[in-house]
């Protein structure tokens, strides 16, 4: 992952920035919750809501709309920026290449490569990269919130979530390979019709389309098979893992339910766990699908690295 490396360093102030914007957004939202489970509790009593808690919680609302916006927007200025990044550096490589090392490459296979490894890798970084660092600091911040408001509680729901991580990482492994097999086939597939387009003017003459279209079908056929694989067998992962994570939520509504029977929480409490249990388990039932989409985007950098160069001075100036 060096080439990752290279441009999060190049890019570290804006990746920096916008990741304290995606923790700060978390910690005022779970702010905004605390304050909602004293409202909950007010009403819960019969008791009127003072004034200045109401202007508190529009304050609030009104903080954690402007952090998740300017969040959102330094997000995907610094996936667009490291995009950039990557289509100089290949501009750059090409540059820095001689005469005869040019006049070796098959410039063909060398684009169409380019173009499908940077789509993969700019599409993970704009939907997953920032967005996961957030669900991380999310994930810990509730349950260290969840922890100091009643750890009884927070126990006895969220046990099972070690179980659930045990079944994530075999789901995961069993995704990853699958995924690499994906790949390798859309590979040779590429390269086939990268071979088509570079003997187009040879395949014309000795009139030898109908025997290529054969070949190119049955490569398309293996690859489709095997991204048709990957697409189920991952649904299926899923659909257990999120029947797992509702577990700790069945285990909230019990525990939880009994102990505001027995006065040990108020109604502001639980509705504070429910709402805030989708912090925990959401990321436990999206966990196969974050670690499949990881070890994807790292074949993509991995195959990106021999293109790109992050040397050049046209690079460094940008």
């Amino acid at each position: 992952m060096h080439l990752l490396k290279t441009l999060l360093h190049k890019r570290k102030y804006l990746i920096s920035t916008a990741v304290l914007l995606n923790i700060l957004s978390v910690l005022w939202t779970l702010l905004w919750n605390i304050q909602l489970r004293h409202i909950i509790d007010s009403v819960s009593k019969g008791q009127v809501i003072p004034g200045n808690m109401v202007v508190r919680a529009l304050i609030l609302i009104a903080v954690i709309s402007i952090f998740s916006l300017l969040s959102e927007s330094i997000s995907g200025l610094s996936c667009e920026v490291m995009t950039h990044d990557l289509r100089m550096g290949f501009a750059g490589r090409l540059a820095e290449m001689s005469l005869p090392e040019l006049e070796q490459i098959n410039a063909g296979e060398e684009v169409s490569g380019f173009q499908n490894e940077i789509g993969e890798v700019s599409d993970y970084m704009t939907e997953n990269m920032v967005k996961l660092a957030g669900d991380a600091v999310r994930f810990a911040g509730t349950l260290i919130l969840l922890l100091s408001v009643c750890p009884i509680l927070t126990a006895g729901a969220y046990l099972p979530v070690a179980g659930i991580v045990a079944y994530v990482f075999y789901s995961s492994k069993i995704i990853g390979r699958l995924t690499q097999q994906e790949q390798e086939a859309r590979k040779k597939m590429d390269g086939y019709v990268d071979i088509i387009l570079t003997l187009f003017p040879i395949i014309r003459i000795y009139d030898a389309a109908g025997l290529l279209w054969e070949r190119f079908r049955e490569e398309n056929r293996i690859w489709g098979q095997a991204a048709e694989k990957r697409e189920k067998t991952a649904a299926e992962l899923m659909f257990l893992s999120a029947l797992l994570s509702s577990i700790p939520v069945l285990l909230l509504l019990l525990l939880g339910g009994y102990l505001t029977q027995k006065k040990v929480i108020t109604t502001g409490t639980l509705y504070l766990f429910l709402n805030l249990s989708g912090n925990v388990t959401g990321i436990m039932m999206n966990m196969p699908g974050h670690i499949a989409a990881f070890r994807k985007f790292k074949a993509h950098m991995k195959r990106l690295e021999p293109h790109i160069s992050m040397d050049t001075d046209s690079f460094n100036n940008l």
